[in-house]
């Protein structure tokens, strides 16, 4: 009997040493896991709901939003893949007129000053109708011969928030799922 009981303790040690390298190793996967299976898909603010993509995390002050894409291993460089942050604009367009008027002068103004003359911009891009309607410019930079970062900038949920994004090119789509599936 003491032979099996030894046993049965060493087995379980060898399990336990296993899943904790297996989360120590995928650590940011596994918190974001928890984070979901607490939050669900979406945080709250004031005004909103915003959406937050499988294997992102977010926070919030109440008015702002930051949803982060946390990179795979504690290994891996960078944490953070691509980061989101949302908030209301601080003076929201009063008319449909307005609101093209100021889509106009962020095309121009991303254009002149927010580029800094660097990566290759596009834009602009017209996502979505109504009150999800989204404005956005882009720039492209290649900091690594293999990959591409991205900055972008938008007039979101129709012109009444802006929304940015910077990371990895390939994490885009959780942006713009973010955007599509917020209300």
């Amino acid at each position: 009997m003491p032979h099996s009981t030894l046993m049965s303790k060493r087995i379980v040690l060898k399990l336990a040493v296993f899943v904790l390298c297996v989360c120590a190793l995928f650590g940011p996967r596994v918190y974001t896991f928890f984070w979901h299976i607490l939050h669900g898909n979406r945080i709250s603010t004031l005004e909103r709901k915003i959406y937050v993509p499988w294997c992102c995390i977010a926070n919030t002050d109440g008015r702002t939003v930051n949803v982060f894409r946390l990179s795979i291993t504690l290994f891996s460089r960078p944490s953070f893949l691509a980061v989101t942050n949302l908030g209301p604009k601080p003076l929201p367009f009063k008319s449909e007129a307005e609101k093209e008027s100021g889509y106009k002068t962020l095309e121009s103004a991303y254009w002149t000053y927010m580029t800094q003359n660097s990566g290759a911009t596009s834009g602009p891009l017209r996502r979505g109708n109504g009150p999800n309607e989204s404005f956005c410019m882009q720039t492209a930079f290649l900091p690594a011969p293999d990959k591409r970062y991205l900055r972008i900038f938008c007039y979101a949920f129709g012109g009444k928030w802006t929304a940015e994004f910077e990371g990895d090119a390939r994490e885009v789509r959780d942006f713009y799922e973010i955007l599509d599936n917020s209300f």
